[in-house]
């Protein structure tokens, strides 16, 4: 089986960027503007993965942008009445469009799916970045 070069130390510390942005959708300080949050995130992550990886950017960057949504949203879920209290629509637009369905469940259903989603953009942008960050030929 041959074996996967995962670059963790950059993972971990590029997904803080999650972190960051769960804590400020908890504490409601990113309503109108967390795509924008995310597209920052996606392309940072993204030209930092092509610049410091050697190889399989897209592995990489794939499980970086997963590991940066999925903590946002594990925190949601974690600071759950924070969340609520300083995100009233949410619960609103829930009961609104009369989804039955359990809130922390949503969050993290619907997490996994931005999830994926965000492991296949950071990726896809890494393979665009890798243009700009030629691999420097060792003599």
């Amino acid at each position: 089986m041959k074996d996967v070069d995962l670059n963790s130390k950059l993972i971990l510390n590029l997904s803080l960027y999650g972190v960051l942005v769960g804590i400020a959708g908890v504490m409601g300080f990113v309503r109108n503007v967390e795509w924008t949050l995310w597209f920052i995130g996606w392309a940072g992550a993204s030209a930092i993965v092509a610049k410091k990886c050697r190889m399989n950017y897209f592995l990489n960057s794939f499980v970086t942008g997963f590991l940066i949504a999925f903590l946002s949203e594990l925190i949601k879920v974690a600071l759950f009445d924070t969340y609520t209290e300083n995100n009233p629509r949410f619960l609103q637009n829930l009961t609104d469009n009369r989804y039955d369905v359990d809130p922390k469940m949503y969050i993290i259903s619907l997490g996994l799916i931005t999830a994926i989603f965000s492991g296949l953009v950071t990726g896809f942008l890494t393979l665009g970045f890798r243009k700009f960050f030629p691999e420097k030929v060792k003599n």
